[in-house]
């Protein structure tokens, strides 16, 4: 299965699976031309979060906080559910990414 995920105007980053949060977080930054430097994690909807600092494990640790690592399939997200990356913590750049469709 593949996730097709929107953001910014007009792009569009296509991803596994069975690939982690962190490299979708990657690919938008590649977009972008941003070299990963910083630190950054993603934002849920629902409040949950990832950490990239220190992952906490392959699946959610029961207090919201999911690994970088969790594979996008794991999650079950829903077409047109959002979340948002969260980069370089100090300047807070972040850019709202949403599922377009599962293909």
């Amino acid at each position: 299965m593949k996730y097709l995920f929107k953001f910014g105007r007009g792009k569009k980053v296509i991803v596994n699976g069975t690939d982690s949060f962190e490299l979708l977080g990657l690919k938008v930054l590649k977009e972008y031309r941003i070299s990963p430097e910083h630190l950054f994690s993603f934002e849920f909807e629902n409040g949950d979060m990832t950490d990239s600092a220190s992952p906490l494990g392959p699946i959610s640790d029961g207090m919201g906080n999911v690994s970088i690592e969790t594979e996008i399939k794991d999650r079950e997200m829903k077409i047109g559910e959002s979340l948002t990356l969260v980069y370089d913590y100090s300047s807070n750049w972040s850019k709202k990414i949403t599922l377009e469709e599962i293909l």
